[in-house]
């Protein structure tokens, strides 16, 4: 849309920069190339303060969870959750596996210091972190429960939460297989960025929806800053 609105405005200008480039490339000329150059020199000095700010623009996180998610785990003084979700999301692009590192560590960030939180919840032996988010599904009232009467609303909320256990199963597994907590070994395969950001994006949005959980569950565990 930016490109779009940058272009419109400078349509004037491209007019003539095409119609330069077509006498150019003419049989006959009407025009020098000095003058065909300078008019290219002009127009990259004028558009390199916009691409700029594009390029800017794209580097920043896209998912509409994460400024939320940056929100809140500051009031709650989540630290860890705020450092891995940035090294998330700085490495999308220049390493991928990080990036999935990050988003998984993230979760178990959130998991641990729920059950840190809450003294009737017990850490489990194993730091699995399917095992760590069935530890607290319970406390948070997230487990998908069938044995009680619904409204269809209640039905879709069940299924939605009946795929979250599988979601942090498959962003744990991607970790082991394709991230940077175990290593790199001679030769491995670049992970498509493209499946960083699916996890990165899930990731945060799991992290969000559990901590206004448990803010809302046990608002007394909110950490004031110091």
């Amino acid at each position: 849309m930016l490109q779009l609105l940058w272009s419109k405005r400078n349509s004037e200008r491209n007019s003539e920069l095409e119609e330069a480039q077509r006498q150019i490339d003419s049989d006959v000329w009407n025009i020098s190339l000095e003058y065909v150059s300078a008019l290219y020199d002009q127009a990259s000095i004028e558009d390199l303060p916009f691409e700029k700010l594009v390029g800017e623009i794209a580097t920043q996180p896209s998912h509409t969870a994460a400024p939320h998610l940056m929100k809140i785990s500051s009031e709650w003084t989540l630290d860890t959750v705020e450092r891995e979700f940035s090294r998330a999301f700085d490495n999308l692009e220049t390493d991928p596996e990080a990036a999935v590192t990050a988003a998984c560590s993230m979760l178990e960030s959130v998991f641990r210091s729920i059950i840190n939180a809450r003294p009737e919840i017990d850490m489990p032996r194993s730091m699995e972190i399917k095992v760590l988010y069935k530890a607290i599904r319970d406390p948070l009232g997230l487990s998908p429960s069938k044995d009680v009467q619904e409204s269809e609303i209640q039905a879709d909320v069940r299924t939605i939460l009946s795929a979250l256990s599988n979601a942090i199963q498959g962003i744990g597994a991607l970790r082991s297989h394709s991230g940077t907590a175990h290593g790199r070994e001679r030769g491995f395969q670049r992970l498509d960025p493209r499946i960083a950001r699916l996890a990165v994006g899930s990731a945060s949005t799991l992290a969000l929806f559990l901590i206004e959980t448990w803010e809302r569950k046990f608002p007394e565990d909110k950490l004031l800053a110091s």
